[in-house]
């Protein structure tokens, strides 16, 4: 039952973030700041002071979970002790509520043994960060494709799979053009060396967690009785593209829906 209320919820926060989305002049940024992560709020450019802010984990609940409210600046700041035992790329959901708007949208972090420690961006490696993003990314996918199989039913199957693969192209799609955002900012001068290193290790994992993700999810999603992703509003067309592009994940089009 556990995987059926986190769906129930997913889809709760789905119907509020398309309220949200009328509500135009309210919007929601996270940065990691140095040690901290940091949730700003606005609405109609100024900042929204009280607005109630709900956090929680994607796949898995987080210490961080819980609600908020904004500051005078229209920020909730999660300081190097909060996030003390987080580690890797974790993927939060952030609800934002302010006078009777809502807006709601996915984001990640990427934390690590040592993240805290002064000098960080220059001693960690690039590679070895990656390749155990990678390595996350590969195992998660695994595991949700093996909650799938559990007997839920095609339907619910169908359900589960495509939600989480459409939610992972968003991420993926964010992801690459932050990514790009950053080199343009080192490249002119708006990011020091520092700055610009770890925020692009941030992207990079969130990059390579989400390509190495995806493949497993999509290829279960496939198998699934393919009246009941029908029922589940999933373009066969796009599932068929973007079963060719896991073949080799640096192709996946971050920009794709199935449904």
């Amino acid at each position: 039952m556990r995987w059926l209320l986190r769906l129930l919820l997913a889809l709760c926060l789905l119907s509020a973030a398309a309220v949200g989305v009328a509500a135009g002049d309210l919007s929601v940024s996270v940065a990691e700041e140095e040690r901290d992560v940091v949730i700003e709020v606005s609405a109609g450019g100024e900042p929204a002071e009280n607005a109630n802010v709900s956090v929680s984990g994607v796949d898995e609940p987080t210490e961080i979970d819980g609600d908020y409210v904004a500051d005078s600046s229209g920020r909730v700041t999660f300081d190097s002790e909060d996030l003390g035992n987080l580690t890797g790329v974790v993927f939060l959901r952030i609800t934002v509520e302010h006078e009777g708007s809502l807006r709601s949208t996915l984001t990640s972090v990427t934390r690590g043994p040592g993240f805290d420690d002064a000098g960080f961006g220059q001693r960690l490696s690039k590679t070895l960060s990656v390749n155990a993003a990678e390595t996350q990314g590969s195992v998660e996918g695994y595991l949700k494709a093996e909650e799938a199989r559990r007997p839920i039913g095609a339907t619910n199957r169908a359900e589960l799979l495509s939600t989480t693969v459409n939610d992972r192209l968003m991420l993926l799609g964010e992801a690459r053009f932050e990514h790009q955002v950053v080199g343009t900012k080192f490249a002119t001068g708006e990011l020091e060396p520092p700055e610009y290193y770890v925020t692009s290790i941030h992207r990079s994992n969130q990059i390579a967690y989400l390509e190495s993700y995806l493949p497993t999810v999509t290829r279960e999603l496939a198998e699934v009785d393919e009246e009941a992703r029908e029922r589940e509003g999933v373009d066969e067309e796009s599932l068929a593209e973007l079963l060719n592009e896991v073949e080799n994940p640096e192709e996946i089009d971050g920009d794709r829906r199935i449904r």
